[in-house]
């Protein structure tokens, strides 16, 4: 904290790659301002120009009430069908935003890569006849089928310490 030479990584998501939209959801769930459909189609349109393949969504009190999460998302699906999308009140549905930001720009960090290959995976198996669909250990040691591990990859990420453990006990 008092380290005046610390070297901080670089943001996952750069600034410019950032989007803000006007809907407001207050703390107790109630919905203020619902979204405008124009101006998710407008911010679609900015992100395809930018190249953008995966979108984390997170909006204030999300946790609370996930309509507007979940009325962007359907739009963005209509508009940007390729766009991966992770939505923080399904992700990380937690108070505090930070964390629940954090969380949901990992899952979409990943999501274009572990979802084609989970996906890849469970053809390949079933093409070759493996009469058992592919389970994927999660961070808590649980585990879940590929199609779910795909969608949200944040929860695998510490797999391999919690399987160690497992293994150990």
């Amino acid at each position: 904290m008092y380290d005046p030479q610390i070297e901080f990584a670089e943001p996952l998501i750069p600034r410019d790659l950032t989007f803000e939209i006007d809907e407001r959801i207050l703390a107790e769930g109630t919905i203020l301002r619902g979204v405008d459909v124009a101006e998710v189609e407008a911010m679609a349109a900015a992100m395809q120009a930018k190249g953008v393949v995966s979108v984390a969504i997170c909006l204030i009190n999300g946790f609370r009430n996930p309509a507007n999460e979940q009325a962007v998302a359907a739009i963005l699906r209509r508009v940007a069908p390729e766009l991966y999308l992770s939505l923080s009140s399904s992700v990380a549905p937690q108070i505090r935003e930070y964390p629940r930001t954090s969380t949901t720009a990992i899952n979409a960090y990943t999501a274009p890569i572990t979802e084609p290959y989970l996906r890849g995976l469970t053809i390949r198996l079933a093409e070759q006849q493996v009469p058992n669909k592919p389970l994927i250990m999660l961070s808590s040691g649980g585990i879940i089928g590929a199609e779910i591990a795909g969608r949200n990859p944040v929860r695998m990420i510490e797999s391999g310490p919690a399987a160690g453990a497992l293994a150990a006990t």
